[in-house]
């Protein structure tokens, strides 16, 4: 049924839907204006989303009561296209299959700390009109809601964590080498299970590419004789060191020195110091604070990265910035499975494997881990499903038939037991290892006393100058939540106790740099 637009008593346009007005017949915009200033709220907004606003005269009125307010308009009919021009952000949503990408957009466009103080409103006529629609949306909102808060306990969790896993980065890495763009394909190979059936086209082809390796498959990779050219990792957690430890093992049937494989992290990785200090380390950088902050300041040369949920999306775009060829992935699951969710050997099933027993045994602990693992997944799954058709026309997944793999959206995939793409070539003889990317190399040792002066000066800053947005950086590293509470309720002034702690936090960091370059 179409929207039926027609103009009101007072000569404003108005429409309906079947025999639902979704405006005043005689003056919307009054309508409009009362609906506004009967909206409660006990915080100040920074943003407003409204759900099915029709023909956007709420806009107006919004942005005079809440004049600093960004608005996003969710309209459930493409009838509504031609009177989005008052909204900041406006999108159609008819179909509840597109749910999780109006989420998606939603939260990209506000962000975690934002949508603690972002107001949400529905047009009560539109509800009766599309009320499946109305009520797929809100309810997704609650999840959207509950999201932000996973994310800011985490990052309140985290921030500390990862700002002095960066501090240990500068004060400690002692040869930073910089890849040279390469002409040649690039694998990576991330560690889901079917990792494994990947092996044997690894081992014959290796020669033809250069294999980039997530840190949770370098343990089944060394294991089976190949060496990667790079290594990725870009979690901070203390997980992370245990994919890493093979990197400074011994390991069979490998007569190289793991240390020799350069490692691709960005700061606020968590790293084993023994790496940091020994091997050849490729800094990534977000671009984001603090990390360009502390680059700068030091003059440590870095590729720039993509921050994702999931280092394959992450080593995915620095992939296509390193050749001019295509990227193919190995083990790239993001599927459930029933076993093992990362191809054996895996750092973590080792440590957790120490708990198994008769009342909780194996199959147990690997049911509960895949059904906990299946939200993020998908959201991983959404990533590789929503990019550009430059990123399809480079990146493909290789996998044979007896993974049996559900189809990620737009993703080609590559089955290398019936096809193998012409820019790779056997290398079954004993040719030497694949030629590794050639390299700039960078001493580090001038640059590492720059990290103290660079945070004695901020220091000076918070002292001499606490509310510009700058210095609020910093608080929210030291106390997120409290700076995310305190912007909800419209306060100008940033309380003594947060200020405190970021002093604490940076002293901290200061007497951590020092010992380390000592």
């Amino acid at each position: 049924m179409d929207v039926l637009i027609t103009n009101s008593k007072n000569g404003s346009v108005t429409c309906s839907l079947g025999n639902i007005s979704l405006h005043s017949t005689f003056n919307p915009e009054k309508e409009a204006e009362r609906f506004v200033n009967l909206i409660e709220t006990s915080f100040l907004p920074s943003f407003v989303v409204i759900t099915g606003p029709c023909l956007s005269y709420t806009a107006h009125y919004l942005k005079e009561r809440f004049p600093c307010i960004k608005t996003i308009a969710i309209q459930y009919s493409t009838d509504f296209n031609d009177y989005s021009q008052n909204w900041d952000y406006s999108f159609t949503f008819t179909n509840k299959n597109d749910i999780i990408f109006i989420n998606d957009r939603i939260f990209s466009i506000i962000g975690e700390e934002k949508l603690f103080s972002t107001l949400f409103l529905s047009w009560k006529s539109s509800e009766k009109a599309w009320p499946d629609l109305s009520a797929c949306l809100w309810k997704s909102f609650k999840d959207l809601l509950s999201k932000a808060e996973s994310v800011i306990s985490t990052r309140n969790f985290f921030n500390r964590r990862w700002f002095f896993n960066s501090i240990r980065f500068f004060s400690s890495v002692k040869k930073i080498i910089i890849p040279k763009r390469t002409d040649k394909p690039i694998v990576i190979a991330a560690s889901g299970p079917s990792l494994k059936h990947a092996i044997p086209f690894l081992k014959e082809y290796r020669n033809s590419f250069i294999l980039l390796a997530a840190s949770s498959s370098i343990q089944p990779l060394l294991s089976n004789g190949i060496i990667p050219d790079f290594c990725i990792s870009t979690d901070g957690g203390w997980y992370a060191k245990k994919h890493l430890e093979p990197l400074f093992r011994n390991v069979e049937n490998i007569s190289t020195s793991s240390l020799d494989i350069p490692l691709i992290i960005p700061p606020e990785a968590a790293v084993p110091s023994k790496l940091l200090e020994n091997a050849n380390i490729i800094p990534l950088s977000y671009s984001d604070f603090p990390d360009i902050l502390l680059f700068e300041a030091t003059g440590f040369p870095f590729l720039r990265g993509e921050r994702n949920g999931t280092v394959s999306g992450t080593a995915a775009v620095l992939a296509l910035n390193m050749t001019t060829n295509h990227v193919f992935f190995c083990g790239l699951d993001l599927d459930v499975s029933k076993e093992f969710q990362h191809t054996q050997p895996n750092a973590l099933e080792i440590i957790n494997s120490n708990g198994d027993c008769r009342t909780r045994p194996q199959e147990t602990r690997c049911a509960a881990s895949s059904t906990s693992g299946n939200v993020s997944l998908s959201i991983y799954r959404n990533w590789f499903s929503s990019r550009t058709e430059d990123f399809y026309n480079r990146v493909f997944r290789i996998v044979t038939k007896k993974d049996n793999l559900d189809q990620i959206q737009n993703l080609h995939d590559i089955y290398i037991d019936s096809e193998i793409p012409n820019c790779f070539s056997s290398s079954l003889s004993n040719k030497p290892q694949a030629q590794k990317c050639k390299t700039d190399v960078f001493e580090t040792r001038s640059n590492k006393k720059k990290i103290i002066d660079y945070l004695e000066n901020v220091i000076t800053e918070i002292e001499t100058n606490t509310e510009n947005s700058y210095n609020m950086d910093w608080y929210k590293i030291a106390a997120l939540k409290e700076i995310v509470l305190s912007e909800r309720s419209g306060s100008k002034s940033v309380p003594a106790e947060i200020k405190e702690k970021t002093f604490h936090l940076l002293d901290a960091a200061i007497k951590l740099a020092n010992r380390i370059i000592k």
